[in-house]
């Protein structure tokens, strides 16, 4: 089941499918130690100044497509996605130990959207770990553009008109031996995100991740 709400004014910044949905690219992004995502809410200033000025690597992104999936490759992980009319889902996440399929998909975007809307929606999928251990993932995920203002990046650079998106993912998993047939019982697992869209941008100019479990 998907909840989406949504009211659109010209004036603020708005993702579209045609300025903001996955395109073929290569991006080298500096990876920076988490810091706080700051407050949520109107005309806000975010200056990230201190925290990101000194980067302690860099990573290659690449996007392209096989058929009609989106694969998002990075750090040896690959994710898949399908743009499906204005919205883009989350169908296949996968690393060198790790894979989870979701037969429900997780609603990552739709187009248009802008501070105000919001998205909730049930996921569910199948994987593995290790290729020993079964895994059943079933959450909810809430997407939320909180808030909008300007950002200060490193070396004092200022962005204005941001639009920043939450997402919120909060998940139950069961965790079962297929070969010993052994129940390890269920953990919760949350991922908070928080993206930083300027106008003219494709890709957000910031990103924070924060997984729990």
């Amino acid at each position: 089941a998907l909840l989406f709400v949504c009211s659109v004014t010209q004036a603020q910044n708005v993702l579209t499918v045609r300025c903001n949905s996955l395109r073929p690219d290569s991006i080298n992004k500096e990876i920076i130690p988490y810091f706080d995502a700051g407050c949520e809410g109107e005309n806000v200033t975010w200056d990230f100044s201190a925290d990101n000025e000194t980067p302690c690597d860099t990573t290659l992104f690449a996007i392209y497509y096989t058929g009609n999936k989106i694969l998002w490759d990075y750090n040896g992980s690959l994710d898949t996605y399908l743009q499906r009319n204005d919205s883009l889902l989350l169908c296949r996440k996968e690393s060198p130990l790790y894979e989870m399929d979701y037969h429900e998909p997780v609603v990552c975007m739709t187009y248009p959207f802008t501070y105000g809307c919001s998205i909730s929606n049930r996921f569910s999928g199948t994987g593995s770990y290790e290729g020993k251990l079964s895994l059943s993932e079933q959450g909810m995920a809430n997407v939320v553009a909180d808030a909008y203002g300007r950002i200060i990046l490193a070396e004092g650079d200022t962005l204005r008109n941001v639009l920043r998106v939450s997402t919120a993912r909060n998940a139950d998993v069961s965790i079962i031996n297929h070969e010993t047939t052994e129940d390890y019982g269920t953990l919760q697992k949350a991922t908070d995100i928080y993206e930083w869209y300027a106008r003219g941008y494709r890709y957000p100019v910031l990103r924070t991740i924060e997984e729990r479990i």
